[in-house]
């Protein structure tokens, strides 16, 4: 199948866009992980499951984040940590075996990301680092 000219100067031109958009990406990468390396408080935040390095999708730098935004992160996170829960502290993988069983995934996956903020609330409002065991266990019981 033959493509137009018109048609192959607009795919050349989407392709190009993809590609200013990635490189803006990559740049966005590095200054998070440079920002990352020189805070304290966002490396303690980077051991909580869900909370850390993953691949940007975003295309412009904020200096603020909505709350909105925050809580789809946090859910898109929670679902990371889901999908990798034999990974986990047995606390946080026990916690969430039994919330699976009794409830929706969608629901449990809401309620883990509940727990992911709080987690990460503590983790900064105490100032120590994330200790999976404890917090996982204690929070058996928080539901």
């Amino acid at each position: 199948m033959k493509l137009s000219d018109s048609f192959r100067l607009l795919l050349a031109q989407l392709k190009l866009e993809l590609e200013q958009l990635t490189a803006r990406i990559e740049q966005m990468n590095s200054v998070i992980q440079h920002t990352v390396k020189e805070n304290k408080a966002c490396q303690r935040l980077t051991t909580i499951p869900g909370v850390g390095d993953s691949s940007g999708r975003g295309d412009r730098q904020r200096e603020w984040i909505s709350e909105r935004y925050l809580r789809k992160l946090f859910v898109q996170g929670a679902r990371t940590v889901k999908q990798h829960r034999a990974k986990q502290s047995p606390g946080l993988s026990s916690w969430l075996a039994q919330l699976l069983a009794r409830t929706h995934e969608n629901v449990a996956i809401v309620a883990l990301a509940n727990k992911l903020l709080r987690m990460a609330w503590a983790v900064l409002c105490k100032n120590e680092v994330y200790r999976s065991g404890i917090l996982a266990m204690s929070s058996l019981s928080q539901g």
